[in-house]
């Protein structure tokens, strides 16, 4: 598979699931909600990169079994992170969240075939807006220095 097909597949997931490397942390906002490694909210996206974890079997050029009841748990735990995100990084997940759910629904369509995420014009469209970018660069920030290392 291609590589920018495999980085492409579910990003807020990625996201979440990269939870390491260098810290944009200073870019959050100063007033940011006291958020621990313990709390719901590292604990949504932990559940969040688990529910994912059997769609890496794309990149492998793998059929996911049960694709339909894995896209609704990770659709499922895309919610619990936006119910529990704290309020300064709760838009950007939510952004994220919708970019995911366009390749979920190319997924599902496509009968788990991971060349329908690269051929979306409007996922493509929304994947490659800087706001994207720049909303999943601070994603990362926020879950690396809260949250720390996930797996």
């Amino acid at each position: 598979m291609r590589p920018i097909l495999r980085a492409a597949l579910l990003t807020p997931i990625l996201v979440a699931a990269g939870a390491c490397g260098g810290s944009a942390g200073d870019d959050l906002p100063a007033a940011a909600s006291p958020v621990s490694a313990g709390s719901p909210f590292c604990a949504a996206v932990q559940a969040n990169v688990d529910a994912a974890r059997p769609l890496a079997m794309l990149a492998a050029g793998t059929p996911v079994a049960g694709l339909g009841d894995v896209a609704d748990s990770v659709r499922r735990t895309n919610q619990q992170v936006i119910d529990a995100a704290p309020p300064q990084i709760r838009a950007d997940f939510e952004h994220a969240a919708q970019i995911a759910e366009l390749q979920l629904r190319a997924l599902e369509t496509a009968g788990g075939d991971p060349a329908a995420i690269g051929t979306d014009p409007e996922l493509a469209r929304r994947a490659s807006d800087p706001a994207f970018a720049e909303a999943s660069r601070r994603l990362q920030a926020f879950i690396d220095e809260h949250c720390g290392a996930l797996g």
